[in-house]
Formats: C-alpha cells, sequence, structure tokens
C-alpha cells in the first residue's frame, strides 16, 4: 500500500497539536512514529510527553532558532544549515528503520527556496519508497499545492479537510489565505 503525504496547514492555532494527537494515536495501536519538528527547543509539553511513548522516536533539535522572518542573513543562513542538518538525519533513521508515520513539523520554515524544491521531492520518495504516511505542518502553500495528497486546513480546529485543490478552493481557505490570491 502506498503511503500518502498529508498536509496540516493554516494560519492559527492546532496544526502541531494535531500532528501530536495522530503519533499517539499511531504509537497507542503498535505503529511505529519519527517526530521532528524544525525551529523549536525541547522544551514544550508535547515533547515531553512524545518523548516517553513507546514507538514514537523524537528528533532533538540541536537549538530553537526563533521565527524565520526575524532572522538576520546570518540568522538565515545558520538556520538554514540546522535544518538541512536534521533533515538528512531524518533520511538516515527512514533509511535504518521503519517507520509507519513521519511527522515533520515546520520542515521547510528555515529552507531556502533552492532546497524546497528538493525537500519535497525527497519527501515524495520516501512516501513512494517506504510507503510511509507523512504528516507535513507547513505554512508553504504553493509547494502543498504541488506535492501533498490531501490537506487540512486549521484554524484552532478543522476548518476544510480533503483533497488539496478542494481545501484550496473552500470558502474557509478564502478567509485565512484569500488575501494572497490577490497578490498573484
Amino acid at each position: 500500500m502506498p503511503g500518502l503525504i498529508h498536509i496540516y496547514c493554516g494560519d492559527g492555532k492546532g496544526k502541531t497539536t494535531a500532528g501530536v494527537g495522530l503519533a499517539v494515536r499511531c504509537a497507542g495501536g503498535g505503529g511505529k512514529v519519527l517526530f521532528a519538528s524544525f525551529l523549536k527547543d525541547d522544551k514544550s509539553g508535547e515533547r515531553n510527553i512524545l518523548d516517553n511513548i513507546e514507538n514514537i522516536e523524537l528528533i532533538k533539535n540541536p537549538e530553537k532558532t526563533g521565527f524565520y522572518k526575524f532572522m538576520d542573513e546570518n540568522e538565515k543562513e545558520n538556520c538554514q544549515k540546522i535544518c538541512r542538518d536534521t533533515f538528512e538525519f531524518i533520511m538516515k533513521r527512514i533509511f535504518e528503520n521503519r517507520y509507519d508515520l513521519l511527522i515533520l513539523d515546520e520542515p521547510v520554515s528555515g529552507v531556502d527556496a533552492a532546497g524546497l524544491d528538493m525537500f519535497y521531492k525527497k519527501i515524495t520518495t520516501i512516501r513512494d519508497q517506504y510507503h510511509i504516511a507523512i504528516i507535513l505542518v507547513s505554512h508553504d502553500l504553493n509547494l502543498i499545492q504541488r506535492y501533498a495528497d490531501s490537506a487540512v486546513l486549521i484554524d484552532k480546529t478543522v476548518v476544510a479537510q480533503g483533497d488539496v485543490d478542494e481545501v484550496f478552493a473552500s470558502d474557509a481557505f478564502n478567509q485565512l489565505f484569500g488575501y494572497l490570491r490577490e497578490e498573484k
């Protein structure tokens, strides 16, 4: 059975929480989960809980980098290196182990434009070769539409879900991100 790439997107709260809930549900059913958050430190409550659940492997963050949009050029360069290194470590873990679910929380927040397409191509390869379900928590709307199999739009609660094109055409999406369409 092939894996799928699901995107949890939205401008509000709840995306990471939904990913955590799915990780717990998968692990509780005997599935093996690899969970990684990017650009966040290891001090959040959900990370403390996940770290103690059997069948969930939690990738430790090297450091908290802050919000990418507020970084100077040196900080952005360092952030991009951290994200590349973390993703390469994740790739190595996937090649060495068998996982049922991969959850990547904000994996492209610190990736430059040149690296985005490469990232999504690698994720697609993982999905196709290893048949892993992949959850990406992301704000990268253009590449989401290109690579995701389905999307869940979250604004404190699920406001739209299903096929990516259907979610992007929904009234809820338009209310949250309609200004983006007008700028194109």
